[in-house]
């Protein structure tokens, strides 16, 4: 089981990366790269790879190495065969070009304006693959596992542009870009015949891997021609102390976060930050997530959750953090078994309840967690109906709120009676399963009616952090959507008024 939840969180970092459009990478590594003076480096997708480059880098690979191909009994060359290569649709191209007084040291291809006087010196081609692995879960020997590695296909320069620095710093960016998806390792094959290339990369501190062939005669290789080589970014000699903080902070991020911010899109968090109104971006900063991809990496890092977990998500400011957040505890409400960690996501919501202050936080797990627990307490709520009597009979302001707080669990009392701006929604929002469920719609709108109610009480004031706050569009509209809910359960049911009455 643990084995398989494994598998499924590489297969997600993997599918992140290959999605993350270049241009939030290279933004991501612009202040940890430096390219030798007069090189404009442009990262491209492999879609996006003008045909005359790709002709370059096929043309600089066969004339570097075609020698070293033909002379290996293991592989010879193949053009047909190195072409199918170098096109997978999920590469990378890396691409360096010597341009006088370079203004920038690294730009994303949709950034690029090639000039007249561009010319390319060399370049690195990546995967972000699924790759075999001897220690893919616990540091054991796990001969048939796979673990989530960025995998260098290419690296080649020119002979102008060898011993200049450029190779180490195509190197860094492919390393980097493996720390900014906590992807596990590095890697590249190498001839070993090549002793140049061999040189470069140990002085980088790549080491052989254990599926080398030059260590397990078990590939149907000859192990004195290649061998696969691999970095752990944790282990680099040399590093300096900015990377080695760096790498620090991501080790020590958690991985449903690193996985959040490896598919977050600036552009689109921007246009979230431009259309949500002040009021409910209080305390969020967007970093450009949408829905389905909140649920979907909430749901691969569920059994990781706990209630310290979804306590730190939620108090961040990020606000796709919090709303994965909610989601999580949606999921353990729903399938406890799917998330061990998390005993109780009632207990967990109403300890956290300060952090659910953002509408569409609230409207994603208010009802299956307050809702979903008051429905368990039939009792209590035939006791609350007996009370008030029905809805039908109009009962006053004080026999609803005196059978709120004498039969009603005291969480639900709480909610319903605060004054608090984004308790009220959450009280309101809960009741949409009761709706739903048919059984318990008088009961629901007596709960509604409440509201009306509460807010023409003599020096009543619904309070935002702490201060007055008059603009209840978003109370009112959270009336308006569970009465919507109750017209369409029962049409017989005509409750509008309960938005104009007073106690």
């Amino acid at each position: 089981m643990e084995t398989t939840t494994q598998a499924a969180k590489d297969e997600l970092l993997v599918s992140t990366a290959n999605k993350t459009p270049v241009a939030h990478v290279t933004t991501r590594l612009l202040s940890l790269v430096t390219a030798p003076a007069n090189v404009l480096v442009v990262v491209f997708e492999y879609s996006d790879l003008p045909p005359p480059l790709f002709d370059f880098c096929f043309g600089l690979v066969k004339s570097n190495l075609l020698h070293l191909y033909l002379d290996a009994q293991d592989t010879g060359w193949s053009d047909r065969s190195k072409l199918k290569e170098m096109r997978n649709k999920e590469g990378r191209y890396v691409i360096a070009f010597k341009r006088e007084n370079a203004s920038s040291t690294m730009i994303p291809s949709s950034e690029y304006i090639p000039l007249e006087s561009d010319v390319p010196i060399g370049y690195l081609y990546y995967l972000i693959c699924m790759e075999d692995s001897f220690d893919d879960i616990d540091g054991g020997m796990h001969g048939d596992g796979k673990a989530p590695v960025i995998y260098c296909m290419e690296l080649q320069l020119i002979p102008e542009a060898r011993n200049t620095g450029l190779g180490a710093t195509l190197m860094k960016i492919q390393e980097e870009t493996g720390r900014l998806f906590q992807l596990r390792r590095s890697m590249l094959t190498v001839f070993k015949k090549n002793d140049g290339a061999m040189r470069f990369y140990k002085r980088l501190g790549y080491t052989p891997d254990l599926i080398s062939p030059s260590m397990w005669m078990i590939r149907k290789v000859n192990a004195k021609q290649s061998v696969a080589i691999r970095a752990l970014p944790d282990k680099r000699k040399r590093k300096r102390a900015a990377d080695e903080q760096e790498t620090t902070e991501q080790e020590t991020e958690e991985p449903v976060v690193a996985a959040l911010l490896a598919a977050a899109d600036a552009s689109y968090a921007m246009g979230k930050r431009l259309t949500k109104s002040t009021y409910v971006s209080a305390c969020n900063e967007y970093i450009g997530l949408r829905v389905p991809q909140m649920r979907s990496i909430g749901t691969a890092f569920l059994a990781d959750a706990s209630p310290s977990s979804i306590a730190a998500l939620l108090n961040d400011n990020r606000h796709e953090l919090r709303f994965c957040a909610a989601e999580q505890l949606v999921a353990a409400f729903k399938k406890p078994t799917l998330c061990p960690g998390i005993d109780d996501p009632l207990a967990v919501f109403l300890e956290n309840k300060h952090r659910f202050n953002c509408w569409d936080i609230i409207d994603t797990c208010a009802g299956t967690i307050i809702g979903g627990s008051l429905m368990k307490g039939t009792e209590e709520l035939n006791s609350f109906l007996s009370e008030t009597g029905s809805f039908d009979s109009a009962p006053s302001s004080e026999s609803i709120s005196s059978a709120i707080t004498s039969h009603l669990p005291e969480y639900y009392a709480s909610l319903s009676t605060s004054n608090d701006f984004w308790e009220t929604r959450i009280a309101i929002v809960g009741l949409q399963p009761l709706i739903k469920s048919k059984l318990y719609l008088d009961h629901s709108l007596l709960l509604l009616q409440h509201q009306v109610y509460k807010r023409h009480a003599p020096n009543f004031k619904i309070m935002l952090y702490g201060k007055p706050f008059s603009d209840l569009d978003l109370v009112n509209k959270a009336i308006g959507w569970m009465l919507r809910e109750a017209g369409r359960v029962d049409r017989a049911v005509a409750p509008i008024g309960i938005l104009y009455g007073g106690p």
